[in-house]
């Protein structure tokens, strides 16, 4: 038998979840929260790059939410205008589900209205500040970061309020009440899982440092480097739950300036 003490120790994967990941993760997507648009904000070696990002990303955003809205707006115009017409519409006001259906789903089309128009906003806003000042102006704990931080919390409030609509149709619609309740719990659990794992994954590249500007191995030996998938995979893991007590936070803002001002280049003046 080998000496337990020299074996590495054994995989909780559960535990180890239930360490890095709080509750509120579980149903919060952490790619949403301000933690991790620090993080995000970090990991670029420069405000023109991480600008680039950004624009990739509320660009790509926009064609989401131009689609869910139309999407919606379809689904909820028709069930108001179509063969289902007189059944909303004859619903008993405020103690009828059918009317508490119609009312939520006019309030996820303007929730995606809001945010398609946020996300417009938002792009024609950042587009006018200094490749060289963006990361500051994002990372600001004031109304600049704020801003940009709007239609991430749009996205969150449209996706559990489309959840929420789409559930109460599937009850009102489906007269087997128990049927509806299993599908409506089981999308749950999907989503849930789904969400909480992207979390725990996300939990360990941030206790990791792996969004430093740095390599996580540059304060290690040679001879103690992973030599496999598998070592690399628990050392990032031993990582993250170290750093999980303390809590690692992002570079201050100092540092962060400091960064950019190493790749500014400013104005070149103008000849006389």
């Amino acid at each position: 038998m080998g000496d337990e003490s020299t074996s590495p120790p054994k995989a909780r994967p559960f535990r180890n979840f239930l360490k890095l990941v709080p509750v509120l993760e579980w149903f919060y997507p952490i790619d949403h929260r301000r933690l991790w648009k620090d993080a995000y904000n970090e990991a670029y070696p420069s405000g023109k790059t991480l600008k680039e990002s950004y624009k990739d990303v509320w660009e790509m955003n926009t064609l989401a939410a131009v689609l869910v809205l139309a999407m919606n707006a379809s689904l909820f115009f028709s069930l108001l205008t179509g063969e289902s017409k007189d059944f909303y519409w004859e619903a008993e006001s405020y103690t009828s589900l059918a009317w508490w259906t119609m009312v939520m789903g006019g309030v996820i089309v303007v929730i995606n209205f809001c945010h398609l128009n946020c996300l417009l906003v938002v792009h024609g806003i950042y587009s006018a500040v200094d490749d060289d000042n963006f990361r500051t102006i994002v990372s600001a704990r004031g109304p600049t970061g704020k801003l940009a931080m709007i239609p991430d919390y749009l996205v969150v409030c449209s996706m559990y309020g489309m959840a929420t609509w789409w559930s109460m149709l599937l009850i009102v619609h489906i007269r087997d009440l128990v049927g509806t309740l299993v599908i409506v719990g089981a999308l749950l659990l999907i989503v849930t899982f789904l969400v909480s794992y992207s979390s725990y994954a996300a939990r360990i590249i941030y206790h990791s440092g792996a969004h430093k500007p740095e390599s996580i191995f540059s304060e290690m030996a040679s001879e103690d480097l992973p030599r496999s998938h598998e070592e690399l995979g628990q050392m990032l893991m031993e990582r993250a739950l170290n750093d999980a007590q303390k809590t690692m936070e992002p570079l201050n803002i100092g540092s962060q300036i400091e960064k950019d001002l190493e790749n500014t280049e400013g104005w070149s003046s103008s000849p006389k």
